[in-house]
């Protein structure tokens, strides 16, 4: 958009210089503030809508349903996987880690420990979803907003300011710790189908969340 105006304004010249000896700059002037007005409003424009939209993501993040269905699950999902006593937390880790290395063998082993601590409890009259079902539900949530930053759909210092609290206490330490043992007990290193969201919350985490020189909260990057 920039160079085409800049085009029509250097042909728009010629076209003045070549036909007048006396070109009306004032004109030509006109026409390229004009231009250069519709590009910054274009630009202010895009930028609202970005901001708007990580505000809209906020409010999801932090609504009810989202809190109830999502966020509280894996809350106590990340104080099992910190707090329990050995040997139940060895065992709880191990049925976490295996479930997604080993989808199908992700009922073998304590049974009576696997129900004790309703992890992969799938009954149909439960008011939430199960912790492993909320737990990848909130690292989807956290790979579309990195997606969202990447394709400049949302304005990357508001994701940062809001959601770097939040994620960087005890929900980061729980999805950095599932990372590790994950990368650990894969059979080799070769990747696994959906891994993808290691790359991404990565990136939220050492890009998107990482701290801010001076220059850049000048421009509001």
């Amino acid at each position: 958009m920039v160079w085409s105006l800049l085009s029509g304004f250097w042909l728009y010249c010629e076209g003045i210089l070549g036909k007048s000896s006396s070109p009306d700059w004032g004109v030509a002037l006109a026409t390229l503030f004009a231009g250069s007005s519709v590009i910054y409003l274009a630009r202010q424009q895009g930028r609202l809508d970005r901001r708007r939209t990580a505000l809209q993501m906020h409010e999801k993040f932090f609504s009810l349903e989202f809190r109830q269905k999502v966020q509280l699950p894996v809350w106590k999902m990340a104080l099992k996987w910190e707090h329990l006593p050995e040997p139940e937390r060895k065992w709880f880790r191990d049925a976490v880690v295996n479930s997604y290395l080993n989808p199908e063998e992700r009922h073998k082993g304590d049974k009576n420990f696997i129900k004790l601590i309703d992890h992969f409890n799938d009954r149909s009259d439960l008011p939430f979803l199960t912790e492993n079902q909320a737990f990848w539900a909130f690292l989807t949530f956290f790979v579309t907003l990195d997606g969202y930053v990447k394709n400049k759909i949302v304005d990357a210092a508001v994701v940062r300011d809001m959601f770097k609290p939040t994620y960087s206490g005890y929900y980061g330490r729980l999805i950095e710790s599932f990372r590790k043992e994950v990368e650990e007990r894969r059979p080799s290193a070769n990747r696994l189908p959906g891994d993808e969201w290691m790359e991404a919350l990565k990136h939220l985490e050492h890009e998107v969340f990482a701290e801010r020189s001076l220059f850049e909260k000048i421009i509001g990057l």
